[in-house]
């Protein structure tokens, strides 16, 4: 089983981004449970159905990256290439603290953006709020690489 927490720089419905998980984990759509973390709240066994083996718990946060994703898989997947096709898909920026950093870091995080490259950026630890805001280096960064265009299959 793999689990994580990502988190996306933009809104996007449940049934995008179960359609941009199937399609970077190479499953049918059907094979991927969707549910917001209040639904998880009322009934938490609900969390995949037969046959599903991919899970995405949704809720919204304050901040630069206001989508946080909870991926749980059911098999071993290959992480880094499927949050590259999962931003691809959706055109959205991700953070991520599973590769690239130290994951006892407080404000270290890989951002993937939508043409797959990954970079190490910086969140403000000074801030008393959870919220994911960017140093201002790191903002620097993000929005140099948002500005970066996209090529279609890589």
């Amino acid at each position: 089983m793999f689990a994580t927490t990502i988190y996306l720089d933009k809104p996007i419905p449940l049934h995008r981004l179960a359609e941009a998980f199937a399609a970077a984990a190479g499953a049918s759509v059907d094979r991927v449970a969707t549910i917001t973390r209040s639904d998880f709240e009322r009934s938490p066994h609900r969390w995949f159905a037969d046959g599903q083996t991919i899970g995405l718990q949704i809720w919204e946060e304050g901040g630069d990256f206001s989508l946080a994703v909870e991926l749980l898989s059911r098999d071993q997947i290959a992480f880094p290439d499927l949050l590259a096709g999962v931003t691809r898909t959706l055109g959205a920026t991700a953070l991520t603290d599973v590769f690239g950093v130290d994951p006892s870091s407080d404000s270290a995080w890989t951002m993937v953006t939508p043409d797959g490259a990954a970079t190490t950026v910086y969140t403000n630890t000074d801030d008393e709020e959870p919220d994911l805001v960017l140093s201002p280096e790191s903002r620097k960064i993000y929005t140099a690489r948002r500005q970066a265009p996209v090529i279609p299959g890589n």
